[in-house]
C-alpha cells in the first residue's frame, strides 16, 4: 500500500521506497524531498528470468539499482557476440534479505548497483560496455540516466554520499576473500571517487575513514594514495583541492596503477 511521504507536496510512496530511503539515503543525510526528486527522475523497471537487462558491446547510458531479484553478468565477447561468455559475477536486490538460494552460487557477488564504475567516472560513458547482464529471477530495479545522475550527485552531496555508500558496501563485500593487492586497489578506487569533484565533505571523510579501518590501510598508504590523485596533505585536511592535478602527469603514475570499481 502507498504511504504518505512528508515532502512539501505530500507525495505517496510504496513501502519499499520508504525502506530504501531508511536503509540507504537517510543515514547519509538525504531529506525526503531530495529522495522524492531523485526517484521521480528514475524509471522503475522489471524483467523476467532469462531477460537481458544490460547489453554488452554498446554504450551503457543507465545506472541500475537492483531492488529485488538476482542477475548474473558475463564478459562480453565481441567476436562471438555472446551473452554467455565467462561469468563475471552476480548482482542481488538491495532490499532482499539474501536468504533465498542463488541461481549462480559460484559467482562472485558484485552488489546491487550496475554501472558503478561509469557513475564514478572510472569508465568513459562512450566506452562499449564490457558485460552482458541477464536476469536470473523476476527482477525489479530503478534506473537513471548516467549523465543526469552524475549531475544530481554533483549538486546534492548527501545523494552523492548515498550512492558512494552503496558502492563502498558492494566493494567491501567483494574484498572479504580477496588478496592483499585487492585491498589497496579498492581503497584507491574509493579515494578517486571521492576527490573527483575537487571537494571532500565531512560525511565523505568519515565514510572513507570507516573503510580505511576496515581495509587496514595505513596512514602512509592513505597519503600516498591522495598524492597519486594530485592532492597534498594540506588539501585533504582543508577538504578542497588547490592545484596539484598536474602532479599526476609527472609522477610516473602508470595506467596499470589505476583502479576501477566493479561495473
Amino acid at each position: 500500500l502507498p504511504l504518505l511521504f512528508l515532502t512539501p507536496t505530500k507525495k505517496e510512496f510504496k513501502k519499499e521506497d520508504i525502506l530504501l530511503f531508511d536503509t540507504v539515503f537517510r543515514p547519509c543525510g538525504a531529506t525526503t524531498t531530495q529522495f522524492s526528486d531523485l526517484m521521480e527522475k528514475g524509471k522503475r523497471c522489471s524483467a523476467r528470468d532469462g531477460q537481458i537487462i544490460v547489453q554488452g558491446g554498446v554504450q551503457q547510458k543507465k545506472a541500475l539499482l537492483l531492488l529485488h531479484g538476482e542477475a548474473t553478468a558475463y564478459e562480453y565477447d565481441d567476436h562471438e557476440k555472446s551473452s554467455q561468455g565467462k561469468m563475471y559475477g552476480r548482482y542481488i536486490g538491495r532490499l532482499d534479505d539474501g536468504s533465498s538460494s542463488s541461481a549462480s552460487p559460484g559467482a562472485k557477488l558484485r552488489g546491487s548497483l550496475i554501472g558503478g564504475a561509469l557513475l564514478a567516472g572510472e569508465m568513459g560513458l562512450d566506452t562499449p560496455y564490457p558485460r552482458v547482464v541477464v536476469a536470473k529471477s523476476a527482477l525489479e530495479w530503478v534506473e537513471w540516466d548516467l549523465k543526469e545522475l552524475q549531475g544530481i550527485m554533483g549538486e546534492e552531496k548527501t545523494l552523492q554520499s548515498s550512492f558512494l555508500s552503496i558502492m563502498y558496501g558492494d566493494v567491501i563485500s567483494q574484498l572479504r576473500n580477496d588478496r592483499e593487492a585487492g585491498r589497496l586497489k579498492t581503497y584507491k578506487a574509493l579515494v578517486a571517487t571521492i576527490v573527483a569533484d575537487g571537494v571532500v565533505t565531512e560525511t565523505e571523510r568519515k565514510k572513507l575513514e570507516e573503510y580505511k579501518q576496515k581495509l587496514k590501510v595505513t596512514d602512509e598508504e592513505h597519503y600516498r594514495t591522495i598524492l597519486d590523485e594530485g592532492w597534498a596533505a594540506e588539501d585533504w585536511a582543508r577538504g578542497t583541492f588547490e592545484g596539484l592535478r598536474n602532479f599526476q602527469t609527472n609522477s610516473g603514475r602508470s595506467d596499470t596503477d589505476a583502479n576501477t570499481l566493479d561495473v
